[in-house]
């Protein structure tokens, strides 16, 4: 484990979540699809090739009542001795 300074601390409590399997869903919007480039600039030219998808994450509700997953709030004060 080591600190890399990509999450800022602004506050002494922390999220999380204790969900069903189903409680979280992922919609692919776009299945992976290939493009290609060419690029005479890069060396002596080169094919560039990138992969593009998409999705989309979501909470599953059942009306106006949330059953499927639960937030937790908790204290996360650094210890001082």
């Amino acid at each position: 484990v080591f600190e890399d300074g990509n999450i800022t601390v602004t506050s002494s409590n922390a999220n999380g979540a204790t969900h069903s399997r189903e409680g979280v869903i992922a919609a692919v919007g776009m299945e992976i699809k290939k493009e290609t480039d060419r690029d005479l600039h890069f060396g002596g030219g080169a094919d560039v090739i990138s992969l593009v998808s998409e999705i989309a994450f979501a909470e599953r509700k059942s009306g106006s009542t949330q059953v499927w997953a639960y937030r937790h709030l908790s204290d996360a004060t650094s210890p001082t001795s």
